[in-house]
């Protein structure tokens, strides 16, 4: 991936979940002529963007004045933006940010299906399968000797006799 033109954040806009951007950021990248808060305010009215649901006012760092608002923008908002700036940086953070969510995608995807092993193994764990067991504990980073002893109490309420496991380290 391309280096970091403008930041992409994970944001909470609306009620959603979603990769934002600083509009304060991409401004400067794109070097907007205009100042800051004329051009997003304009940009905003311009384009019957959705406070809450394209972007969030954020109140900004105090200098001293009135506190100045920078705005959380979704990406699809910030591609946008880039798209209607008619200039090379913003043809080109618009690429960047519609990589960044080719990433995101493939990682959503892949957590999903983490999501639905680590789930099987809950299930499969508590219908005594000494494997999910072990391979819960290990996830979750706890200490190889205390899944043999968990099995050995697992087997012993059920008045069998545990066999040692050889279970691999864990990682510190």
């Amino acid at each position: 991936m391309t280096t970091a033109l403008v930041p992409v954040v994970s944001a909470t806009i609306g009620a959603r979940s979603v990769q934002a951007v600083n509009a304060r950021d991409l401004h400067v990248f794109m070097e907007v002529g205009r100042d800051f808060s004329t051009w997003i305010k304009d940009r905003i009215e311009e384009y019957g963007f959705v406070e809450e649901e394209d972007f969030s006012p954020v109140l900004g760092k105090s200098t001293g004045g009135r506190p100045a608002y920078d705005y959380l923008l979704t990406l699809d908002t910030a591609k946008e933006l880039a798209m209607v700036e008619r200039n090379a940086k913003g043809r080109e953070v618009r690429r960047y940010f519609i990589e960044c969510e080719q990433k995101w995608q493939s990682v959503a995807a892949v957590a999903g299906k983490r999501d639905v092993l680590l789930e099987t193994c809950i299930k499969e764990a508590g219908r005594g399968n000494v494997f999910a067991m072990t391979a819960l504990m290990t996830w979750y980073g706890f200490p190889s000797d205390l899944s043999q002893r968990q099995m050995d109490h697992m087997a012993a309420m059920r008045g069998q006799r545990q066999r040692k496991l050889d279970l691999p380290a864990t990682r510190d």
